[in-house]
């Protein structure tokens, strides 16, 4: 059984704000991990993970070097975790943007993970907005709960802003997905691939100051660490 380790310190943060992260956990069966709140795996999402699982880790990282957007999400999630190698994140981080730049939403879903801080919480946000249009309605509703919580302390503009990059790094993904069906040799498209991760490094606290308040958005994020606080003191209870 394999717990995502993202489940405790900075990176749990964010999302047990407004939902309980959905744990990656797989075994033996072929069954979806127990009902959970938060990103829920679809059985088309597991099974092709699943196929994955028991493979040797070269022939997955052929697979993934070829263009599947589930095994180059699988040999970035075995290196988060140390799964047959050893924990290493920097390693890890361009596998699940290239399976994430192809529209697989657990990809897109452990970024929502990478990005959490005080600096990145809406970059997070970005990317909850991008697992809902990959499919995971589920999420719409902690969206919504983050989107109105930033109108309310730092204006519209911010909330559009986010919206503009979201609507631009979807068509990305689209256009990754059109280009990669018609593309012979995908090894060479993969290797030369933008990702859609690859203009997040400018949207910082500079960026953003252009639409907010630096104030105002480190009062929404100590909003959220509170809320998280008592999340998690509710979880240990129960």
């Amino acid at each position: 059984m394999y717990r995502s380790l993202f489940y405790s310190g900075i990176f749990f943060v964010f999302l047990v704000i407004a939902f309980s992260v959905g744990n990656l956990v797989f075994n033996s069966s072929k069954e979806l991990p127990k009902e959970q709140s938060g990103f829920q795996w679809k059985q088309s999402e597991f099974d092709t993970i699943l196929r994955l699982k028991g493979k040797p880790w070269e022939d997955v990282e052929a697979q993934a070097l070829s263009g599947d957007k589930a095994a180059l999400f699988w040999i970035g999630y075995r290196f988060i975790n140390g799964i047959d190698t050893a924990v290493n994140l920097k390693a890890a981080i361009p596998y699940i943007e290239k399976s994430a730049s192809l529209g697989f939403a657990p990809a897109l879903e452990l970024m929502i993970r990478l990005y959490n801080g005080p600096q990145n919480f809406l970059l997070s946000a970005i990317y909850v907005n991008l697992t809902i249009a990959a499919g995971h309605i589920e999420l719409s509703q902690p969206y919504h709960y983050l989107r109105s919580l930033i109108v309310n302390n730092a204006g519209e503009a911010i909330a559009t802003e986010i919206e503009r990059i979201a609507a631009n790094k979807y068509n990305e993904i689209k256009k990754n997905i059109d280009e990669i069906a018609k593309f012979k040799n995908k090894q060479v498209f993969i290797a030369h691939m933008v990702s859609i991760s690859e203009e997040d490094k400018n949207f910082n606290n500079e960026y953003w100051s252009k639409f907010a308040l630096l104030s105002q958005l480190n009062q929404i994020y100590n909003h959220l660490c509170e809320l998280a606080a008592t999340q998690l003191k509710q979880t240990i209870k129960t």
